[in-house]
């Protein structure tokens, strides 16, 4: 019976190893270097066609940037100077995700969702949490913990920790969350510093560019008007604010803000 146990010894081996590995999440398909993956075995350099997996932080250094293609066809871009944990992702047998989430740390970044359902998508910043509704955008986190985000096609639901949300869901639209708990509209005048994946498409693989970023650097005059949505604390009941922008005259210019209806639990525009 020595082969008996020999065999299960080589099985519980095998399955122990299985259990430590941690499961390929996605592909990188375009690095440019220095740009590695850190988890628990230590930090390893990405290459194109290293795995991603659940668990590792993928850190990239200035001139660095990752391209990754996931299971279930989503696609994330990693820019140059920064840094993101992917912290779940559990697939179907048909390929779509049950769950998908990500932390991002600083640093500038792209999503374009998959095949998953909305609901399965989870991104989390240190100031904001992003729900995503089948969309493309790209969002940064500055050294202030400041999160900008822009809407390329699609609707994105872009929170405060403290659940104060709004909504973005026009081309090019602009929204912010900082670390005091509010979150805004702002101008899109300024999209080609605030966010560098959008002057520099070519350098990403095809299936990773969006058309829709080359019009955003050209919006129409006037762009969107800087007003502030909800701040944290007090009343739980958000009520309608509206902010005002000052010039040498004196004179003031109101803001139309989202705030949420208290009967639908649905936020509106209130002039």
């Amino acid at each position: 019976m020595r082969w008996r146990s020999l065999a299960a010894a080589a099985l519980s081996t095998m399955l122990a190893g299985g259990a430590l590995a941690a499961p390929q999440t996605g592909t990188a398909v375009g690095v440019d270097p220095d740009a590695s993956a850190r988890g628990n075995g230590g930090a390893r350099t990405l290459a194109v066609g290293s795995d991603v997996a659940v668990g590792e932080t993928v850190v990239t250094d200035a001139n660095g940037q990752v391209q990754i293609l996931f299971e279930d066809e989503t696609r994330l871009v990693v820019g140059p100077g920064s840094s993101l944990l992917i912290e779940k992702y559990l697939l179907r047998g048909n390929e779509n995700t049950d769950r998908f989430a990500i932390n991002a740390l600083s640093g500038s970044f792209r999503f374009i969702t998959g095949r998953s359902p909305k609901a399965a998508y989870e991104i989390k910043t240190p100031s904001a949490t992003i729900g995503v509704r089948g969309t493309a955008f790209d969002f940064t986190v500055d050294a202030l913990n400041l999160t900008t985000l822009v809407l390329f096609h699609g609707s994105v639901l872009l929170c405060t920790p403290g659940g104060q949300c709004v909504v973005l869901d026009s081309q090019c639209q602009v929204g912010a969350v900082d670390m005091v708990q509010s979150v805004r509209i702002r101008p899109n005048s300024r999209l080609r510093a605030q966010f560098p994946l959008i002057g520099s498409q070519e350098g990403l693989l095809a299936d990773f560019r969006v058309a829709q970023a080359d019009r955003c650097l050209r919006p129409s005059t006037g762009g969107t008007p800087d007003s502030l949505s909800h701040t944290g604390g007090g009343d739980s009941t958000p009520q309608p604010q509206t902010q005002t922008q000052g010039n040498a005259g004196g004179s003031i210019t109101p803001t139309t803000v989202p705030t949420t209806n208290p009967a639908t639990g649905n936020l509106t525009n209130v002039p």
